[in-house]
């Protein structure tokens, strides 16, 4: 297995077979080699070594990046809705958004996802 390191020595791009010129790090695949969070490995005296701190902090990135998609999908098309739409709602409806979009920013943070609104 060849890797490119980045300046923390962690995996940054991997070959398995064939050439890469970016890779020329040769170095022992791991049996738990996660190509999935290959970059959770740190290479020292040529061994791949897990790193759980950093594989942690990918899985929390990941889930924080799986509630930006939904808000993308479930929020955004609501809130961009144009000014005749927002004409149409109550104040409570309006107040009722507002903390519902405000919940959905927030939600990656969090970890949180607001529940639907009823009346969209």
């Amino acid at each position: 297995m060849k890797v490119k390191l980045d300046a923390d020595g962690y995996i940054e791009q991997y070959v398995l077979v064939g050439q890469n010129p970016e890779c020329n790090v040769e170095v022992i695949e791991p049996e738990d080699f996660d190509i999935w969070h290959f970059n959770a490995y740190r290479v020292f005296d040529g061994a791949c070594v897990l790193d759980k701190d950093k594989l942690k902090k990918l899985h929390i990135e990941a889930q924080k990046n799986e509630i930006r998609y939904r808000r993308e999908k479930k929020c955004f098309p609501i809130i961009n809705r144009g000014q005749f739409w927002y004409d149409t709602l109550t104040e409570r409806q309006k107040m009722e958004i507002r903390e519902w979009y405000k919940a959905w920013l927030d939600a990656p943070q969090t970890g949180i996802e607001p529940e639907d609104l009823e009346f969209v």
